[in-house]
C-alpha cells in the first residue's frame, strides 16, 4: 500500500476495480491504483474544495474522482489516437484537454465547489454576551411604562441598592 500523500482518498480502490472490470487486483496494480486515486484526489480538491473525505465531498465528487481514475489507470500517457494494424481507435480530444479532467467533470467540481453549507454573502453575527448567573433588576422610568433593565439585586455591581423587581418581566 502506498503512503498517501494527503488527506483521504476520494474514492477507494475496490470502486475503482469495479468499474475497471477486475475481479482483484495483482500488487502491481493494487499500487498503481492508490496512486491513480491519491493523484486524482489531491487533482480534484485543487479544483473543487478541501473535502476531507467521500463521505463530505458527495457521490457527483466521487463519480468524478473514479472517471478520471479509469482514464489515467487505463491510458497513464493520454494517448488520444493508437493503432495497430488495421485496427484504430481514438479518443474524443475533450477527454486530456484539460489534463486530468474533462469540461464536464470540471463543471460538476464547480458546482461542488460553491455548494456550502454557510454563503460567502449576507449572514447575521450573534452579539450577546454570556449568561453572569445574575437576573436581571428593573428601575422605574418617569414617563414610560416599561422598567429600565438594571443590576439584579443581588448582583455585586448593584452598589446602590436601586433594585427594582420589575412589573411583567
Amino acid at each position: 500500500m502506498t503512503e498517501p500523500t494527503g488527506p483521504e482518498r476520494l474514492a477507494s480502490t475496490e470502486q475503482l476495480r469495479v468499474r475497471l472490470g477486475k475481479s482483484s487486483y495483482s500488487a502491481k496494480d493494487l499500487l498503481r491504483a492508490e496512486a491513480v486515486l491519491d493523484d486524482v484526489s489531491a487533482l480534484a480538491r485543487s479544483e473543487g474544495r478541501e473535502w476531507p473525505n467521500a463521505a463530505v465531498a458527495g457521490a457527483d465528487v466521487v463519480a468524478v474522482v473514479l472517471s478520471a481514475s479509469m482514464r489515467a489507470y487505463n491510458n497513464p500517457n493520454m494517448y488520444v489516437s493508437r493503432a495497430a494494424g488495421v485496427f484504430n481507435h481514438r479518443v474524443h480530444d475533450s477527454a486530456f484537454a484539460t489534463g486530468t479532467f474533462t469540461k464536464a467533470e470540471l463543471d460538476i467540481l464547480a458546482r461542488a465547489r460553491r455548494k456550502t453549507k454557510r454563503s460567502s454573502g449576507l449572514w447575521t453575527q450573534g452579539t450577546t454576551r454570556a449568561d453572569d448567573e445574575f437576573p436581571t433588576g428593573f428601575v422605574p422610568v418617569d414617563g414610560s411604562s416599561e422598567p429600565f433593565p438594571v443590576y439584579a439585586e443581588d448582583d455585586p455591581f448593584n452598589a446602590y441598592g436601586d433594585h427594582y423587581s420589575g412589573g411583567s418581566r
